[in-house]
């Protein structure tokens, strides 16, 4: 049933996309530290020449440090979801350039069939070592961290929206790892089939159209908002 309902939700957006962006686009109101300290780090990624003098860069880091906060990953409390100390976020993703370094060229709309599972796979390598969240659970963090790192090639995931859209729950019943290789394929499938849209709505920081991966997780939330 869930892999029916991800294959109907995704041929559904891709052939009503343009309306997915609107719905986005006429509901969210984005601002405060959410919007700045996102729209910061994207502005120091597009100035890296490469991925060692991003990861040195500690502004940079810094910022995404910032966001993770801003976009829910931490609370005050006994939570046990928190984002750790920053000397460890910074040396975790420090520690995973080779990677970075491989991917850094690609975008989402643009990844060849052959080629998909493959930086799927390199994707979670980075995901699954980074110390985002002081949880267990990776995804999350782990994509809102890495979004940053590789705006036109990963979108930010979260419970509402993105895994909503691919199982109609707020929680997942398999592993991450699983679970990432089972979506990646369909978020890449959406770049392809929807680049012309999606690099037509790039630009509008205020509608929070930084990037082309951002610009797939907000028509997915549009669409699963049109459908409530």
């Amino acid at each position: 049933m869930r892999q029916t309902r991800a294959r109907q939700n995704v041929d559904a957006l891709i052939a009503d996309f343009d309306n997915s962006l609107s719905t986005f686009e006429s509901v969210e109101v984005f601002g405060g530290p959410s919007l700045y300290f996102h729209v910061r780090a994207l502005e120091r990624r597009r100035q890296a020449s490469s991925a060692a003098s991003l990861l040195r860069d500690e502004r940079f880091l810094e910022y995404v440090y910032a966001v993770l906060p801003s976009w829910g990953m931490h609370r005050m409390g006994n939570q046990a979801a928190k984002v750790p100390n920053f000397d460890e976020f910074a040396r975790s993703l420090q520690a995973c350039q080779s990677d970075v370094d491989t991917l850094w060229p690609l975008d989402i709309t643009a990844i060849e069939d052959a080629a998909v599972r493959q930086v799927g796979r390199q994707l979670w390598s980075i995901i699954g070592r980074l110390r985002a969240s002081t949880s267990a659970s990776r995804l999350l963090s782990g994509s809102k961290t890495l979004h940053h790192v590789f705006p036109d090639l990963m979108p930010p995931i979260d419970r509402e929206y993105t895994f909503k859209f691919f199982t109609g729950q707020a929680m997942l019943s398999g592993g991450e790892q699983q679970t990432f290789a089972d979506w990646w394929p369909y978020l890449c499938e959406i770049g392809r089939s929807c680049c012309s849209e999606i690099r037509a709505a790039v630009g509008h920081p205020e509608r929070m159209a930084t990037s082309l991966s951002n610009v797939i997780d907000n028509a997915i939330i549009g669409f699963m908002r049109s459908r409530r």
